[in-house]
């Protein structure tokens, strides 16, 4: 397994697992942190479906000590995710149905990722 040597690196890791494991359940990747003035968006990517488009923040954690890693997000850094996919789709038009915020939490534990992949999270 991969040996972490620093947080950053943990949290790479887990967004590279993410990717991997939407890719597997059919999701389209269209973008990787993407960045603007309002914050970073994790992923990008159509669903399964091909008609939503999904704003995805990925939080690795290597214990539950202080809760799941969904948790940790403060309701700022919520804030600041909604309005960097306002920017997203006002410099981007798609086509899809609708779009969400999903939030994919990855957990470091033994040596080993667990995912869970959360649909729709609650604003902050």
């Amino acid at each position: 397994m991969e040996k972490q040597s620093s947080h950053t690196d943990l949290g790479k890791t887990g967004e590279r697992r993410a990717a991997l494991y939407l890719e597997r359940k059919g999701y389209r990747i269209l973008r990787y942190n993407y960045r603007c003035p309002f914050g970073e968006i994790d992923l990008i990517a159509l669903d399964p479906s091909g008609e939503i488009l999904c704003f995805i923040e990925v939080k690795t954690r290597s214990g539950t000590r202080y809760g799941s890693p969904w948790e940790a997000v403060s309701g700022r850094k919520r804030s600041r995710i909604r309005r960097a996919a306002v920017h997203f789709l006002s410099r981007h038009p798609v086509c899809c149905r609708s779009v969400r915020i999903d939030a994919a939490e990855i957990l470091y534990l033994g040596g080993k990722f667990y995912i869970r992949y959360l649909e729709n999270v609650p604003p902050g």
